[in-house]
Formats: C-alpha cells, structure tokens, sequence
C-alpha cells in the first residue's frame, strides 16, 4: 500500500460524511498518472503554491496606508492567511483540508450550510482593482450563492 493510499483510508475513516474524499476525485481535464505520495488534492495544492502566477502574488500589495518600515500586506501574505483560515474551519468541520486550500466548492459548501439551517450571514469578498469590476463581481458572486440557496 502507497502512502498515498493509507492517506486516502485515513481519510475515509477521518472525514465527515458529506467531505469530498481524494480517492472519489472526478481526476483532471488531462490525464495523469496518480503519485505514489501525494493524493490528487495535494497535488493541486503544491500546484498553486509552486507556479508562477501565485508568486507574483508578492509584488501585489494588499493594502496601502503608507506604511512603515516593512511591516505591510502583500497579495501573497493575504491569500496565505485566508488559506491558513480556510484549513482550520476545514479541520474543525472535518473536511478536506487540502481541498479546501486548493479551491471552493461553493454547492457543496452552501449545500452543507442549508442543511444545517444555518441562519448568520455569508460574506462574499472579490478584489479586482484594476479593472474596477469589484463591486459587479461582488453582486454576482451573491447572486450564484443566492441560486444554489434556494434549490
């Protein structure tokens, strides 16, 4: 048995029922053989973290109010920080990690989130100040959760 294989048991054993399993994956628009160590969910993860686009992430800033010193926010500590968020509420409900940090479900999520008859409030957040898109983004993205709420 793979490494890969006794993660993917673990998570079986581990996860909560309605969490997306590795080895359930529907696999990737090109084919790929399967790694021995890591499962397909770590393996987008590691993508994202190792290509090229996320490390321009650096040169981004975050937030700008004349700061000090070098004590300011890049795009890159952000995202680092909200998948770091992302992976704690992930444990803490027991589910994927790894696919948490690699993407979001919206459906599944907001379906979870029904089911439990959750009455708070979702926050939908998009940054797009180049184009100035921000807040039609914004409107869209509730207007999607909106949709998969009232199914």
């Amino acid at each position: 048995m793979t490494i890969r294989e006794r993660t993917e048991e673990l998570e079986e054993r581990m996860l909560a029922p309605y969490a997306a399993l590795s080895k359930k994956s529907l696999g990737r628009d090109a084919a790929e053989e399967p790694c021995d160590i890591r499962t397909c969910y770590r393996r987008d993860c590691d993508r994202i973290i190792h290509c090229k686009a996320f490390r321009r992430l650096k040169r981004k800033t975050q937030v700008f109010l004349s700061p000090e010193g070098d004590h300011y926010r890049t795009r890159l500590t952000h995202t680092l920080e909200v998948a770091q968020i992302a992976r704690t509420i992930a444990r803490a409900l027991r589910l994927n990690e790894d696919l948490t940090e690699a993407s979001i479900p919206y459906e599944e999520i907001l379906n979870v989130v029904k089911e439990s008859d959750y009455n708070g409030y979702i926050v939908s957040e998009y940054e797009d100040h180049e184009s100035g898109n921000a807040l039609l983004m914004t409107a869209r993205h509730q207007q999607m959760m909106r949709k998969i709420l009232e199914k």
